[in-house]
């Protein structure tokens, strides 16, 4: 299904590298794209997260631990200063250690260490 033409447009063109969630709506956008974004709040609403490997949340974007997404509270300016990308998965933050959160990002947001 990933190989069809359609899901490699939206990709290119509406995506953009960005997941669904992340997309608002344009004024320029069809109105079945419009239709399929509005669904987005109903759809959160009964969605969970099974983290497992944690290979296919992204720690920014995806609303894996409460209702708002991490990138609501921490720019995309500010997770690149700490060394982190806006694509990373919440593998890519822990260790067998547990979080491995950069010290800066720490010191600024404490209660991160809450999660």
């Amino acid at each position: 299904m990933n190989d069809s033409l359609w899901v490699k447009w939206i990709n290119v063109m509406k995506l953009k590298q960005r997941g669904v969630w992340d997309v608002d709506i344009d004024s320029k956008d069809s109105w079945g794209w419009k239709c399929l974004l509005n669904l987005k709040s109903w759809v959160s609403n009964h969605m969970r997260y099974m983290i497992s490997d944690g290979k296919s949340i992204n720690v920014w974007h995806d609303k894996w631990n409460s209702d708002i997404a991490l990138s609501s509270m921490i720019s995309k300016k500010e997770i690149f200063y700490v060394g982190l990308k806006d694509q990373d998965k919440i593998h890519d933050v822990m260790d067998d250690n547990g979080w491995k959160w950069p010290q800066n990002l720490l010191e600024k947001y404490p209660w991160i260490t809450s999660i």
